[in-house]
């Protein structure tokens, strides 16, 4: 016979759980960014994307050069429907490493969102530039963006 159940998932607890324990240590640390990012990636697998975005841009206040969490900053902020600011988010991320094919994936998706057809096209062709043949994630963002281009 099976025990109480609850409509949560089985992650669920263990997540929470987690982000208590990292709440607490922020609170020890508050100024580390490496913790922070791993308190916001808990947050994003719950879908809280308000509160992964503030978590990020304090990190991005510690560390302004942190790629990753601006990029994820920017993820965070498209997934909220904050276009412009995933924009700038993308834009920061590229300019610190403009030779990552999937900044410029990010930043044209948020183009083709915005039904900014040539500069997402700009950006697919950074990402078709850039990303090796053996890089199936950005190949794959790119055949999609050639089919919503191909049917404007």
């Amino acid at each position: 016979m099976m025990g109480n159940e609850t409509d949560a998932s089985p992650e669920r607890p263990s997540i929470e759980a987690k982000i208590a324990e990292l709440e607490a240590q922020v609170q020890q640390r508050p100024e580390d960014p490496a913790l922070l990012t791993k308190l916001a990636s808990q947050y994003y697998q719950l879908r809280n994307f308000e509160k992964t975005a503030d978590l990020l841009a304090e990190v991005v206040r510690l560390q302004p050069d942190h790629v990753n969490a601006w990029d994820f900053q920017g993820i965070c902020h498209f997934e909220l429907g904050n276009y412009e600011a995933a924009l700038a988010d993308f834009r920061q991320a590229i300019s610190l490493a403009p030779e990552n094919p999937t900044l410029y994936a990010d930043l044209g998706d948020t183009y083709l969102e915005l039904g900014n057809l040539e500069e997402a096209k700009a950006a697919f062709a950074q990402v078709e530039a850039l990303a090796p043949p053996d890089d199936p994630e950005n190949r794959q963002r790119l055949r999609l963006a050639k089919e919503q281009f191909s049917q404007e």
